[in-house]
């Protein structure tokens, strides 16, 4: 039958700080120090995990301690517990700064030719661990899709409608070229002896 003496209560965060600081200080004392707080601290908490393990964690030694087998095995342990608790820590400050999730942008091809990939190079040259998803529909599709949330935001041409739960934006201005042959009857009159474009 597994045992579940770790999770029920009497294992601390704080237990896991002070077993990997006697570690890396060798001493209760220099933990103590390092923790800011008192020695008696450091021995009761060590005390208390060698208690609920049934295990000596450290042996005492004339000038400090030293992990015995299980120490160490447990003490590896710990420092993988810590790191993964400070690894969620970050993820959940990357999330509530949007540094990390997932943005989805709706385009059409007028909006995804120039401007689009330059934003999303950028964006992920500033936010390297953020997802960038690009899904490719008619202006009319990606507005229903943005009134039901399934995108963030859509680049593309400007709508003469929009709904009054949406905000359009003019990011960019592309300039509009006419491109003809030489003697072409679009360029008219004495424009038709230009250069062939």
């Amino acid at each position: 039958m597994v045992s579940d003496r770790l999770l029920d209560g009497r294992l601390k965060v704080r237990h896991l700080v002070l077993l990997t600081a006697i570690a890396d200080e060798g001493t209760l004392v220099r933990a103590a120090e390092s923790l800011h707080i008192t020695q008696p601290v450091v021995t009761r908490a060590l005390r208390e995990v060698e208690d609920l393990l049934g295990v000596q964690l450290f042996e005492r030694m004339p000038r400090g301690v030293t992990p015995t087998e299980y120490g160490r095995a447990f003490i590896e342990r710990a420092r993988s517990v810590l790191a993964e608790l400070r690894a969620a820590d970050e993820e959940v400050r990357l999330l509530q700064t949007g540094r990390l999730g997932t943005v989805t942008v709706g385009t059409h091809l007028a909006g995804s030719n120039l401007l689009l990939p330059r934003a999303i190079a950028a964006l992920k040259a500033e936010h390297p661990r953020l997802t960038v998803v690009v899904r490719e529909a008619t202006p009319d599709t990606l507005q229903q899709l943005l009134l039901a949330g399934d995108l963030d935001l859509t680049v593309g041409r400007l709508s003469p409608t929009v709904p009054v739960r949406l905000e359009q934006e003019r990011l960019h201005q592309e300039p509009i070229r006419l491109v003809a042959r030489a003697g072409h009857p679009v360029h008219g009159g004495n424009r038709a002896s230009s250069s062939p474009s």
